[in-house]
């Protein structure tokens, strides 16, 4: 019975001493693929984008610029934007589209062909999307963060220009009217958009929650 115990408490000290070794080594790893710097690019996909990514020793939106032109995703689809990550998937930056173009909420027509992506920036809280047509079409939602690059890497556009930034404020009130509307219609107490819980940090840098979003 003695023996029992003490063979019980040996194996349950190396169990312990094996779990802290785990958590240092991912620790230490963890740690080195914060020091590296990758480049990821993002393509038309079936229902997720595709993706490619690579080492790099710098930022380089020149290099960048270069290497979308050589990548080819599944059935063609070629990179519509670019941003830049640590080794461990935690994004250091907004994403840059390789050329595109911007439509606000009220920029997009009123009519049955517009009718889904109208709804699903209201229901998004999407107030500017970016259209990309390098391959396949891509509609996204074009974060304060984000540009617009043209292919010699100049930036035509900001996220947070002041005109869009002027945009967003306004478009809080076009979602506010249509929670209303919804409520009186659908006699909902309340209605809220599917980002409504994002908060703001989601679109800073340095958090790894957000994809370019098909809309």
């Amino acid at each position: 019975m003695f023996m029992l115990m003490g063979i019980e408490k040996q194996v349950g000290w190396r169990k312990l001493i094996m779990t802290d070794e785990v958590d240092r080594l991912e620790k230490e790893l963890e740690e080195a693929r914060s020091k590296e710097l990758r480049v990821v690019f993002y393509s038309p996909g079936t229902f997720f984008p595709e993706s490619s990514s690579f080492e790099i020793k710098e930022r380089s939106i020149s290099w960048a610029i270069d290497k979308a032109k050589e990548i080819k995703e599944r059935y063609d689809a070629k990179p519509h934007s670019f941003r830049f990550e640590d080794g461990n998937g935690k994004y250091l930056s907004g994403f840059h589209y390789l050329t595109g173009t911007l439509r606000t909420y009220d920029e997009v027509p009123d009519d049955k062909e517009h009718y889904m992506l109208r709804t699903n920036m209201l229901n998004n809280d999407i107030a500017v999307c970016v259209e990309n047509r390098n391959s396949f079409r891509f509609t996204g939602n074009f974060y304060e963060e984000d540009c617009i690059l043209d292919w010699d890497g100049n930036i035509v556009q900001r996220g947070n220009d002041e005109n869009l930034m002027n945009y967003r404020d306004k478009f809080k009130k076009i979602v506010a009217d249509y929670n209303e509307e919804l409520a009186r219609k659908y006699g909902q107490s309340e209605r809220k958009g599917a980002n409504a819980e994002r908060g703001p940090k989601e679109a800073e840098p340095g958090n790894n929650t957000r994809k370019p979003t098909i809309v």
